[in-house]
Order: structure tokens, then C-alpha cells, then sequence
């Protein structure tokens, strides 16, 4: 009987359990893994290569908390989701009350799409132009 108590107080806890009630310790490492997962998107850098070997000895090894930095797979499942909504109602909230156009162009291969969403918006600046500027949203999505 104690046996099995012991077992059950050593049951792994699951992404969305852990994400549920946090320490202090697995806040800044959700705040890590989130600004690490922008700061790819931002700078146009696959997700992918936080898995290489040089990029994750630099983050080891230069990177204050870098170590605790999630691979590509948990990074695209649990922190992408949260990084795009956020980044789109930002957009919104640019763009709120402005007209504007927007053009979606997607890409596909054997395994992948990209969505990519240019926003102009309809009125023109201080030289009289309608200046276009790139949403900033590129959507992977495996097939």
C-alpha cells in the first residue's frame, strides 16, 4: 500500500498540468521559451534551429536560463499558439477603426504551407501615399 502511494506521488506531470500551476522557476522558463519563440518568428529563423547542436551549446553555455529552453517540437506546440495570438491582437490593435487592404498569399510543398498576410492600410501618410508594411505572420503548418 505504501508502495503504490509512492507511485502515485511520482506521476510525471503533463505540458498543460504543469503550465496550470507554475513556481516562480517554470514562470521564467514559460517567459524564456515565449521570448526565444518571438525573437525566432521576429527574425524570420525556423523554430528547427533551436535544435542544432551549436545553437543549443551557445544557449547552454552564454545564455542566462538559456539551458532551459525547449526543443522545436515543444516550442511549436505549447508556445507558438500563445506567441501568434498575441502578436495578432497586437496587429488589431494598430489597426483598430483604420481602413485597410490585406492580401494572403500561401505557399505549399510536399509537407509544408506558409500563409504570409500583407496589410496596407487606406490612407495615405503625410507625403500622400499609401505605404504597405508586411503583418508579420508566416503560418507553418505540416500536412
Amino acid at each position: 500500500m505504501r508502495l503504490k502511494r509512492k507511485a502515485e506521488n511520482k506521476r510525471q506531470k503533463t505540458i498543460t498540468g504543469s503550465l496550470k500551476n507554475k513556481t516562480p522557476a517554470e514562470k521564467e522558463c514559460v517567459e524564456i521559451c515565449t521570448a526565444w519563440v518571438k525573437t525566432l518568428a521576429g527574425a524570420n529563423i525556423p523554430l528547427s534551429k533551436t535544435d542544432h547542436p551549436l545553437v543549443r551549446e551557445f544557449l547552454d553555455r552564454r545564455v542566462r536560463n538559456g539551458g532551459v529552453i525547449s526543443a522545436r517540437t515543444q516550442l511549436t506546440d505549447t508556445f507558438l499558439p500563445e506567441v501568434y495570438l498575441k502578436e495578432k491582437e497586437n496587429l488589431k490593435q494598430k489597426r483598430k477603426d483604420k481602413k485597410i487592404a490585406v492580401s494572403f498569399v500561401e505557399c505549399c510543398d510536399e509537407a509544408r504551407s506558409v500563409l504570409n498576410v500583407l496589410f496596407a492600410p487606406l490612407q495615405p501618410d503625410f507625403s500622400r501615399q499609401v505605404n504597405s508594411f508586411f503583418g508579420g505572420y508566416s503560418v507553418f503548418r505540416c500536412c
